[in-house]
């Protein structure tokens, strides 16, 4: 990393998740990922997470996402709040479910 930015900490999953919503749902959508992040900020181990709206097109959406580890994370991934809103997503997404998980190499 350069700068003045610091990994949260060793072991620390980041998640990048590209999310396009049809143009008919982006509305409902966007109310849907936004209610997900609300829900996931209580969960254990969230450090960060952020919704990014592309400003060219605002149906392209990335969410940020920085775990304190993998144990965390994966609690995340079986939550009822991350569930529901997966099943919700599909009929309002134009492509597939893009996640990403990296980790700090230093």
């Amino acid at each position: 990393m350069v700068g003045k930015a610091k990994v949260p900490g060793r072991g620390s999953v980041f998640v990048l998740t590209h999310v396009d919503l049809i143009g008919a749902k982006k509305d409902e959508g966007l109310a849907a990922i936004k209610q997900l992040s609300v829900d996931s900020a209580q969960d254990a181990g969230i450090l960060r997470y952020d919704l990014l709206q592309q400003g060219n097109r605002p149906n392209h959406l990335t969410l940020v996402e920085v775990w304190r580890g993998t144990a965390d994370q994966e609690k995340h991934e079986e939550a009822a709040h991350t569930r529901k809103f997966r099943e919700a997503l599909l009929p309002m997404s134009g492509s597939p479910y893009d996640q990403r998980l990296y980790q700090a190499i230093n």
